[in-house]
Parts: structure tokens; sequence; C-alpha cells
């Protein structure tokens, strides 16, 4: 794997994109765990791989690292903070094979780690952010592959909403209050909208009160010129 890392590390974009390509087959046809330290080399690697300029290379690094989450095991979760974040910006990508690939990561990540079970609240905190991102992302369909990643059948029993998805909406709650919580998440970007068009309409009111100001100067300069 040193090789392929190697290879991946290399200035030249055809020979990075090789060595992923390589990282991707070896760790696919493997069946031996990895060390602490070649988890730790491997994600090293692809984090910075992960903002290449070449999609292909970012996507390849993606690719490479969901084989590499089911021979890691436990060593991963020492680099969650890092891996986690940078994979879900690249759910925001310009390319759609590297959108769908980061999304698929992700998944394999909770449902090997199971992020959502962890003891850790922070932990499930992050792993139902990286659910919200990706059901905006990919929409009412994202239900289907939650349950081929066999997560919680909480999750899969939620009625998704567009642009509703809230931590607090993936809970096993009844379904009217559900209902309040969603008025209550509609009425807030509702005052947030009010709170910014205010706002606007202060700094135009502001801008205006300078213009009436400067022309009554100008007047009164010509009166008394």
């Amino acid at each position: 794997m040193e090789e392929a890392l190697e290879m991946a590390r290399a200035k030249d974009t055809k020979e990075r994109m090789a060595g992923v390509e390589r990282l991707h087959q070896l760790l696919g046809a493997s069946r031996k765990s990895l060390s602490s330290s070649e988890v730790t080399s491997l994600v090293d690697c692809c984090l910075d791989l992960l903002k290449d300029n070449n999609f292909r290379v970012s996507q390849g690094a993606l690719q490479a690292l969901a084989p590499a989450a089911v021979l890691s095991g436990e060593h991963l979760k020492l680099h969650f903070n890092a891996l986690v974040p940078a994979t879900v910006e690249r759910l925001g990508d310009a390319k759609q094979p590297v959108r769908d690939v980061a999304r698929r990561l992700l998944l394999t990540l909770m449902e090997i780690l199971q992020m959502l079970n962890d003891p850790n609240h922070g932990v499930r905190e992050a792993a139902i952010s990286c659910i919200e991102e990706m059901y905006t992302q990919a929409g009412p369909q994202f239900r289907d592959e939650l349950q081929r990643h066999h997560l919680p059948t909480s999750l899969c029993r939620i009625k998704f909403e567009p642009y509703c998805m809230h931590s607090y909406l993936l809970l096993p709650i009844p379904t009217w209050t559900r209902g309040i919580l969603l008025f209550i998440w509609k009425l807030k970007e509702v005052i947030e909208m009010m709170e910014n068009m205010k706002d606007k309409v202060d700094k135009w009111k502001d801008k205006g009160d300078g213009w009436k100001d400067t022309w009554q100067d100008k007047n009164e300069d010509g009166r008394n010129g």
C-alpha cells in the first residue's frame, strides 16, 4: 500500500489518479485489517487528495476510503473529526460522481462505526448533521439508501419533508409532536427572513436620510451663495 500512497502524493495528476485507483484496488481486494499507523497514513493522504483540483483524484480518494473503512475498525474513529467534515464538504462538489461517492462513504462510515448509536453525544449529532446534508443533496430517494445500509429503523420510518430535516425530526416521536416541531422550524425560518428584510429596510432608510441631508445642505449653500 505504501507504493500506492507514494503515487497518490505525486505532483503529476495522472500519477495521482493511478495512485488512488491502485489504492482502491488493493483495499477492495484485501481481507487483512489495517494497523493504526496504516490507517493514519491513508487518511492523511486522502484528506489532502479530497482537496485536489482534479475531481477524478478526489473521487478516487473517496472510493479508496470506503473499503479502507471496513478494514480499519476502531482505528478510524481516531480520525473522525477530520475525515467526516472533509467528506461532507465533498457533498457540495460541482461534480455529481464526487457527490455520490461522498454520500456512499458517509453511509458506510455510519453503518460500520455505528455512529448514530455512539455513546458520545457529539458523534451522534455529527452523524445527524451528515444525514441532513445528504438528504438536501439526494432528496426523498435517500430513504432507500438508509435502508440499504441497515441504519436504525427509526430513521427509515421518517416521512421526509423537503428541507425540513432537523435533528428532532429523527426521533421516534408522535405525529402530532412532529407537526408542532415542523411548524416551529418553519416559523423560525419566517422570523429570520423578516429580520433580514428589516435590516435591509433600515439600511435603505439610513441611505435615504443621508441623501436628504446632502440635498438640503446643497440647497442651503445655493441660497447663501
